[in-house]
């Protein structure tokens, strides 16, 4: 794990000792160093930080939230624009420089909602998200989240806020019970059964207009999906058609 320990030379978190322990070390180190040191595109660490934040949403431990926001504390981000983004998965007017990655902000946040299996080869092939480069760097750090929050989840008695030695060392680590209760709240709210129900076709991934019942792709669409929506698969007319004819 040389990306790692040179990463952390003072203090593992827990994480980084727990993967390392059930062989899922060499892994983890890999994509680390391919996010954060070896992006094409998405080489900002304070984006890449956020774009882990806002995908770590989907799970229900705080541990990843925190401690993506503390990280993001130390590269100049402050906890008002932490929630900013959290809230609108986009970066905040003061953060304008990097408002190029609203885009993977918000698919981020789609994602955490409707997770299917064609996730990644979906991402990396077709136009969605622009260039291939792009689509490589986001699909590092979606596999980079998922592998963290597989952790957090397996190893749960192994990973948590409390027994997390590492917080200490942030200057900001007073800010924890502060981000805890946010995110929390914020989890409650996205999954409140009154929140608004969308449809995605489960082939094309396009999402159904509620006013209109047309049906338009998602990267037209989801940046305008509120806060707390919540999605539910179905089928366009198109590929329902085509797969009536499959019969």
């Amino acid at each position: 794990m040389k990306f790692l320990s040179e990463m952390f030379p003072e203090q593992k978190p827990l994480f980084v000792s727990v993967a390392e322990a059930h062989g899922y070390g060499e892994i983890l180190d890999q994509l680390v160093e391919k996010a954060f040191a070896k992006g094409e595109v998405v080489t900002d660490l304070r984006a890449v930080q956020a774009i882990l934040l806002v995908a770590s949403m989907r799970c229900g431990s705080n541990y990843c939230s925190v401690f993506h926001s503390l990280i993001m504390n130390t590269l100049g981000v402050d906890p008002e624009q932490i929630e900013y983004v959290v809230s609108n998965r986009r970066f905040p007017d003061s953060l304008a420089e990097l408002q190029q990655y609203d885009e993977l902000l918000t698919y981020a946040f789609f994602r955490k909602n409707v997770y299917v299996n064609d996730d990644y080869a979906y991402i990396s092939t077709g136009d969605f998200l622009g260039e291939a480069p792009v689509r490589r760097d986001f699909l590092t750090i979606l596999l980079l989240s998922d592998l963290l929050l597989m952790l957090t989840v397996a190893f749960d008695d192994e990973v948590s806020l409390d027994i997390e030695p590492f917080f200490q060392m942030f200057p900001t680590h007073d800010h924890i019970d502060e981000y805890v209760k946010f995110f929390t709240a914020a989890k409650t709210d996205a999954q409140d059964g009154a929140s608004p129900v969308f449809c995605i076709c489960m082939h094309c991934k396009q999402i159904e207009n509620q006013k209109t019942g047309a049906w338009q792709p998602i990267e037209l669409v989801v940046s305008q999906l509120p806060a707390n929506a919540r999605f539910s698969h179905g089928m366009c007319e198109p590929c329902l058609d085509t797969a009536e004819a499959a019969l």
